[in-house]
């Protein structure tokens, strides 16, 4: 997660076990900060939810890296004062692994996730101020899923595709609008073929979605869908990247800044990219290619608003502890 200065790195997994530990990387100094252990520190998981509140930042959910068991409990973080806080178990959702959370201003909305190997659906807002979680409506939204395409526009949740039995993909589409407690569906002329584990992006007033995975393997398209118009229009294939999908938690990683959305990373199968594209969803041009030195796989991604940082992950076979930075 990146807190507005630094880069925060926390749990995961390492060659033996999961982590209960991590760091806070500043790039102006090219230096580490170790973040405490206290009580109030979330127990050693992999695949939980992070996102940044402007002051803390909040970390629920997962699980344990082997198997498919989930955590319904989390921790904040304040880099200024160096402590962990519980969050309140009270009105929690479910327990989950991989979660979908994002940051409304006022409140963190947390949607899906997945649980003993099955995807769980509905959400809840949690108030850092008060410490408290409220239900989210679930009438007229997605049905349970992993491997939806989403993206936060500042007043909507998008959720797009996914899989709700792991084997058919799907192509319905959804928003959420926190403020009014509502979702609403998005029309299906236009609209990405049914796929999984899709890049999707927030871009200058349009959703971005991009490649993903069915049952033929993976794609190279997309769409891009207007709210105003409420209409979907496809994607320029010139000069696009590679077919690929995300690897959610492992590999596949977006990021945006003036008009323009980084696609990088992935897997191919088996294979996973180090390279990326930029797109110009104005323009709907492809340009500018990237490539990282190494995997990364499974590693820390963030994007700060103009850089791109990678750390750690698995290069091939190796765990490997080093990280690298990319300014478009």
């Amino acid at each position: 997660m990146w807190t507005g200065s630094a880069l925060f790195v926390w749990g995961g997994k390492d060659v033996l076990s999961d982590r209960a530990d991590g760091g806070l990387y500043d790039p102006t100094t090219d230096t580490w900060t170790t973040i405490p252990v206290e009580l109030s520190t979330p127990s050693g998981r992999s695949f939980a939810a992070a996102v940044w509140t402007g002051a803390s930042v909040l970390v629920w959910g997962g699980g344990p890296a082997i198997g498919s068991t989930a955590l319904g409990s989390g921790a904040r973080y304040s880099p200024q004062t160096g402590t962990w806080t519980s969050m309140s178990s009270a009105g929690a959702p479910a327990a989950r692994r991989a979660p979908i959370l994002v940051w409304t201003g006022t409140r963190a909305l947390l949607w899906g996730g997945s649980a003993d190997g099955q995807p769980v659906g509905g959400g809840a807002l949690y108030d850092p101020a008060a410490d408290t979680w409220t239900s989210i409506a679930g009438g007229g939204g997605p049905s349970a899923r992993t491997g939806a395409a989403t993206a936060w526009s500042g007043t909507e949740l998008y959720v797009v595709g996914g899989s709700a039995d792991g084997v058919t993909e799907l192509n319905d589409g959804y928003a959420y609008d926190p403020a009014k407690g509502t979702w609403r569906s998005l029309p299906a002329g236009g609209a990405p073929s049914a796929r999984r584990d899709a890049f999707a992006l927030w871009l200058a007033g349009r959703l971005v979605v991009w490649g993903g995975r069915a049952a033929g393997g993976s794609l190279d398209d997309g769409a891009r869908y207007e709210p105003l118009a409420n209409l979907w229009s496809p994607m320029t294939t010139q000069n696009r990247p590679s077919k690929r999908s995300r690897s959610h938690a492992k590999t596949g990683w977006v990021g945006a800044t003036a008009g323009r959305g980084l696609v990088f990373g992935g897997v191919d199968g088996t294979a996973v990219k180090k390279d990326g594209r930029l797109y110009d969803v104005a323009a709907d041009v492809w340009s500018n290619g990237v490539s990282a030195t190494k995997d990364h796989n499974g590693g820390a991604f963030v994007w700060t608003g103009a850089e791109m940082f990678l750390w750690s992950g698995r290069d091939g076979s190796v765990l490997d502890g080093k990280g690298e930075r990319y300014k478009p």
